[in-house]
């Protein structure tokens, strides 16, 4: 779904990628209803190539966001899933803005290297 609102607000080309292939499956046929192009593919973020971009957006666990924060090459991430409580900070980033709604939190980093 991060992906089609992505392409809905205007990026292109959009990429994304799963473990789960049913999530892929789904993510291509609302792409479709909606009428925008996104290019999803069955792919582990901690081991296979990940496509370069401006922008990278990941809702992932704190457990395995770090070591794939490290593997993107973008200039913003933006960052969700996690409690407000929790600050997660990435090596060669620098969070720029925060965003809080209902106990829950995304961040904007932006890369310093």
């Amino acid at each position: 779904m991060l992906a089609i609102a992505a392409a809905k607000l205007g990026f292109d080309p959009v990429h994304a990628v799963d473990l789960d292939p049913q999530a892929i499956e789904a993510t291509n046929a609302n792409a479709g209803v909606n009428g925008v192009a996104v290019a999803a593919s069955v792919a582990d973020a901690l081991s296979d190539p990940l496509p370069a971009a401006d922008c990278a957006v990941m809702n992932v666990s704190l457990e395995h966001d770090g070591a794939i924060a490290e593997r993107l090459d973008c200039t913003r991430l933006i960052t969700s899933g996690y409690l407000v409580s929790e600050s997660p900070e990435y090596p060669g980033y620098r969070r720029d803005a925060r965003r809080e709604a209902e106990g829950w939190a995304a961040d904007l980093h932006i890369r310093t290297k």
